[in-house]
Order: C-alpha cells, then structure tokens, then sequence
C-alpha cells in the first residue's frame, strides 16, 4: 500500500508543481484531471490491496483458508497505469516547457533536465520483469531477496 501511495504523492506533487508554472486554462483542466486519475487509482489500489482476501488476514497469514483476487492482476493493471501516467506527465511537461516565455537556450536546458524524466518511463516498464516473482511465490508478502523464493532463505 505505501507503494501506491509514494507514487501518487509523487505524481501529484509534480502536477502541483506544473500548475505553478502554468497558466493555460485548458492545461489547466488537464493536470486537475490528471491530479484526479492519480487520486483515483491510488484510492483503487489501495483498497484492492487491503481487500484482497475474505477473510482480510488471509492476505499475509498462509495458513488461513480464504479466498484472494489475482494478485498479479492487480500488480500488473497498476503498471499498466504506471506506465500510462507518468508518460502522460512526462509528455505534458515537454510541450509545456517549450512554451514558456523565455530564451530558447534556456527552454532546451530545461526540456534536457525533463529527459531524465524519461527515465522514470523505462524504469517502469522494466520493472514488469520484477512482477513475475510475485507470480511464483506464494508467499507474497516474503521473499527471499537474493533467491526470489522464500523457501530458499531457510539456509541464509
């Protein structure tokens, strides 16, 4: 859960932050609707995570009988969005640095510094490769960092 809420927080706070900067009333609109979508994928993926099994505790106790949604949906739907959002944000913030009113050579430093925002891009979509541990394991809550399978930490 705190995952999902550090990345919104995160997201968000950029857009705050683009908002300062903006002053295009339909931009405007945009990063409010952005703002929003963030919010209420958090807000999802939250209380999809909270909720995962009936009963609650059968989400970390392995020995209690209940019944869980697809945890690997869950973690792949929220990449998914990942990905959609902060190329959306990263997107946004080029068109709208090159629209800002002063000299070119400092517009083009500016849109460079936001590259590295491209990073985040990628980071995201080469972390769909660390969603196949939580396929495997059936422990999700523990695994063994090294091994990527709680049952070969025993030995550690």
């Amino acid at each position: 859960m705190l995952y999902y809420i550090t990345v919104g927080t995160t997201k968000i706070a950029i857009l705050i932050l683009y908002l300062r900067i903006i002053l295009n009333k339909t931009y405007r609109y945009l990063i409010y609707g952005t703002m929003t979508f963030v919010s209420l994928t958090v807000f999802s993926c939250v209380m999809a995570k909270i909720f995962q099994c009936t009963p609650i505790n059968a989400a970390w106790d392995t020995e209690k009988k209940g019944s869980c949604i697809n945890r690997v949906g869950l973690y792949l739907s929220n990449a998914g969005l990942d990905i959609f959002q902060n190329l959306f944000i990263y997107v946004l913030s080029i068109k709208v640095l090159y629209q800002l009113n002063m000299p070119k050579k400092q517009r083009i430093a500016l849109i460079v510094i936001f590259v590295v925002g491209g990073f985040v891009v990628v980071t995201g979509i080469l972390r769909l490769k660390s969603l196949k541990t939580a396929a495997v394991t059936k422990d999700p809550n523990w695994v063994c960092p090294h091994h990527n399978l709680p049952s070969l930490c025993i030995d550690d």
